[in-house]
């Protein structure tokens, strides 16, 4: 009797808790959010594929980090935005915006007016307006671009470079070293838009030096004479001799990440050797092998899917008559030929050999054609994209660098009017 007498207590005192609650529930008004924020945008997929919008709440501002493909533009002028979250609702001009929402969206391209939304939160007072900017790439990020530089050093367009002149390029200047006038030209390397040049004298190096050789290494430039002495610099301007690395150096090869490449003349027989920024003399390795080149060398570095540096060279004399050979090594004790018996590249003077985007390409005197390969092995023919300045056909007599930031650089020498070209793949040039 008594714990049914304590059930039916219970069973009121829980009824008039409820009965309190619903009562209260009615009365109390409900407090909507003021979250005007944009939680998510995105629109439709560009050629199979989803590009990514950042949301900037400071500046309220919904823009694309990466841009959309080169001529998705054509397919901006009504286009679905399939994803706008936020808490309330959104306004465009006064329509209210459900998605999927198809608009222009070439009005918000490329630093155009933009398109505005007003984001109200769900109490319908709290409000704040976004910006859509959208980026779009307009050239093709393929296509190599060049372009002859005007702001050229003063005095350069009409100096007697002659042709014993080399552009070599560290991480911080492009220089223009000229043997004929024992000086050098140089330029910090900046954002691509212009240059301010200097021009230096010579200093401590020789007048029969083979600034065909010169190279950048290990924080130094380095030059060979043509009777075996080596000369080092830290800034291209004050030369000093080597004397470790002095004696019957043929030809300096290449500077890899650590090791600077050449060959040397030992009783009479031609011999690769390296050394590395810290040894003072050079380490022989394995003996020149017939057809391998030594004049006017061009080297390109690369790394291997395993992660080992590779470095691939060509130059002159050629070694087969009727066709470009390029070689490579790991280390520099020992080079291979890159022969092949079908797809060579076809003969030309002078061949400069470089990589882009594991890539080879070569051009070389008159620039005529540039052909390609996935292995500097079988060449191809470029007939698009890739293409060397009409300007520049036939003439011949240039050297050619690339810099840290993948510009391509020809100095041309021809009968005292020199030019100075630059050119780069777009995408490489692109803005984020």
């Amino acid at each position: 009797m008594r714990n049914k007498f304590l059930y039916t207590i219970w069973s009121l005192m829980l009824f008039t808790i409820i009965l309190s609650s619903c009562i209260k529930g009615e009365n109390e008004e409900y407090e909507y959010g003021t979250d005007a924020s944009v939680r998510a945008f995105s629109i439709d997929t560009i050629y199979g594929k989803k590009y990514k919008f950042s949301i900037d709440m400071l500046n309220n501002r919904i823009y694309n980090a990466d841009s959309l493909p080169y001529l998705s533009d054509t397919l901006l002028h009504h286009f679905a935005i399939d994803t706008f979250t936020v808490k309330g609702y959104v306004f465009t001009g006064d329509t209210i915006l459900r998605t999927p929402a198809y608009t222009d969206l070439t009005k918000a391209m490329n630093g155009r007016d933009g398109i505005m939304f007003t984001v109200f939160a769900a109490d319908g007072q709290t409000s704040k307006n976004y910006r859509l900017d959208v980026r779009v790439h307009l050239q093709d990020p393929d296509s190599l671009t060049w372009g002859q530089l005007k702001d050229v050093p003063q005095g350069f367009a009409t100096a007697a470079l002659g042709d014993n002149y080399k552009v070599v390029s560290n991480d911080k200047e492009v220089l223009i070293f000229s043997g004929n006038e024992q000086c050098v030209y140089h330029a910090a390397l900046g954002n691509g838009t212009g240059y301010t040049w200097s021009k230096d004298n010579l200093n401590g190096v020789p007048e029969n030096v083979t600034w065909s050789t010169a190279l950048h290494f290990g924080g130094k430039f380095y030059v060979n004479t043509d009777n075996g002495e080596v000369y080092s610099s830290e800034e291209g301007v004050n030369w000093t001799k080597s004397e470790a690395l002095s004696g019957q150096v043929k030809t300096l090869l290449v500077g890899m990440t650590k090791q600077l490449l050449a060959i040397q003349t030992i009783d009479g027989k031609d011999y690769f050797c390296h050394t590395e920024a810290e040894d003072v003399a050079w380490s022989t390795g394995t003996e020149v092998p017939a057809g391998f080149p030594t004049e006017q060398i061009q080297s390109t570095l690369t790394i291997t899917s395993t992660g080992v540096e590779k470095a691939t060279i060509t130059g002159m004399p050629l070694t087969h008559e009727d066709e470009v050979v390029p070689w490579f090594t790991f280390e520099g004790n020992e080079w291979a030929a890159l022969d092949t018996e079908t797809m060579a590249c076809p003969a030309m003077g002078h061949p400069t050999i470089f990589s882009l985007d594991k890539t080879f390409f070569i051009f070389g005197n008159n620039f005529e054609d540039m052909y390609y390969s996935p292995s500097a092995l079988t060449w191809g023919k470029v007939t698009r994209r890739v293409l060397l300045p009409e300007a520049l056909k036939g003439k011949a007599n240039y050297s050619s660098t690339m810099d840290k930031d993948k510009f391509i650089w020809i100095v041309i020498s021809e009968n005292g009017n020199n030019q100075l070209w630059r050119g780069r793949l777009n995408r490489y040039g692109f803005k984020r």
